[in-house]
């Protein structure tokens, strides 16, 4: 007999907090929620930034302020393919 547990699929990603302003050389700290939270899906979540010239992110969400101007950070979830920003 084999014996399996469902799969729960991840539904959706979400910021802890929005964005916001920073000054160059200022740093932040990004979080995400993965809903639902019993998901039997790989929660990592991979950071990035549209312009790494402006802003660099590390893998814990951690966003540093380069020079002044605009980007996006996106937070991806590579098991689930859902991408957020």
């Amino acid at each position: 007999v084999r014996v399996t547990q469902p799969q729960i699929p991840i539904t959706k990603l979400e910021f802890v907090k929005g964005g916001g302003s920073l000054r160059v050389g200022e740093t932040d700290n990004y979080q995400v929620n993965v809903l639902p939270e019993n998901t039997t899906m790989d929660k990592t979540i991979v950071f990035t930034v549209a312009d790494p010239s402006i802003a660099s992110v590390d893998q814990n969400g951690r966003l540093t302020a380069l020079k002044s101007g605009e980007t996006t950070l996106y937070a991806r979830n590579e098991a689930s393919g859902i991408q957020i920003s």
